[in-house]
């Protein structure tokens, strides 16, 4: 038989492991929810970074680009794009170990070269390198999401859309705005194989845009400007080889769907991160 004592010690005992479990659990959930936080944050920023180097590709890409206005405008932007990358180190370096791995640092390495060297490319060279900084960034979200406790790896769960396919969209979105500018920047006629490219592009992101709006709810009409250019890069040219969409224009009506795209984004980011999702 056990004495009072004894059982008195057993009770005190088992109730102070309960707690001690309890408050562990309670550590543990805000941890986690700290660290998912903190990853919704930093995808948020990747995105911005990835918007950003988006619009320094199509300004660079343009036959215009050595004119001082321009160059202004292209200057900008990778001041913002280096402020970016320096506000990521600085914020979240210390959370989530992808900003330290080797990838990270080749990345940033690599935006420093092409922003210093971009002069001396080819068109064509010129928007593939910007094409590869912004797939590491597209391969990054994931990796950011594992190391923050996110879940984005299955298509019915509500940050898939958020973090993998909504970005992959914008990112396919500012290949066309750079290849239709390459396109209709060139003083003589465009080759049909490139005419094709963008054409065949165009279409892909019409269908997209139009499937994505029942799972981010975007405007019905999204698509429309993407399905103007496509058809206006398909028609023929003028008699004295004008383009019948300038560039500006150009720049102006990808711009619409990209901001509204990355906008709803990052407003659906910020009000997951207010429902606190812990997966």
């Amino acid at each position: 038989m056990f004495s009072l004592s004894t059982v008195w010690l057993l009770s005190t005992g088992f109730i102070a492991t309960i707690a001690a479990l309890y408050y562990f659990s309670r550590h543990q959930g805000k941890q986690q929810q700290y660290r998912q936080q903190q990853g919704l944050q930093a995808n948020a920023a990747l995105l911005n970074t990835m918007q950003l180097i988006q619009q320094h590709r199509s300004l660079s890409s343009r036959e215009e680009s050595g004119k001082p206005a321009l160059q202004r405008q292209i200057q900008q932007t990778r001041e913002a794009i280096d402020h970016n990358i320096a506000c990521i180190d600085a914020d979240f370096s210390s959370a989530i170990s992808f900003f330290n791995s080797a990838v990270w640092h080749a990345f940033t390495a690599d935006w420093q070269s092409l922003s210093n060297h971009w002069q001396v490319l080819t068109t064509l060279d010129n928007i593939n390198s910007h094409c590869l900084l912004i797939k590491t960034l597209l391969e990054a979200i994931p990796l950011v999401s594992i190391d923050s406790q996110l879940d984005c790896t299955t298509a019915d769960n509500r940050l898939y859309h958020l973090l993998r396919s909504a970005p992959l969209l914008v990112e396919k979105i500012g290949q066309f705005r750079a290849l239709c500018s390459a396109t209709i920047s060139d003083a003589e006629l465009p080759s049909d194989e490139l005419t094709q490219q963008v054409i065949k592009l165009g279409l892909a992101i019409n269908k997209e845009l139009i499937d994505l709006n029942s799972s981010l709810d975007m405007p019905a009409s999204c698509h429309q400007p993407i399905a103007d250019i496509t058809q206006t890069i398909s028609a023929p040219r003028t008699e004295n080889n004008t383009p019948a969409l300038a560039v500006d224009d150009l720049y102006e009506k990808t711009s619409v769907v990209t901001d509204a795209l990355v906008d709803n984004i990052r407003h659906r980011l910020i009000k997951a991160g207010r429902e606190n999702i812990t997966g």
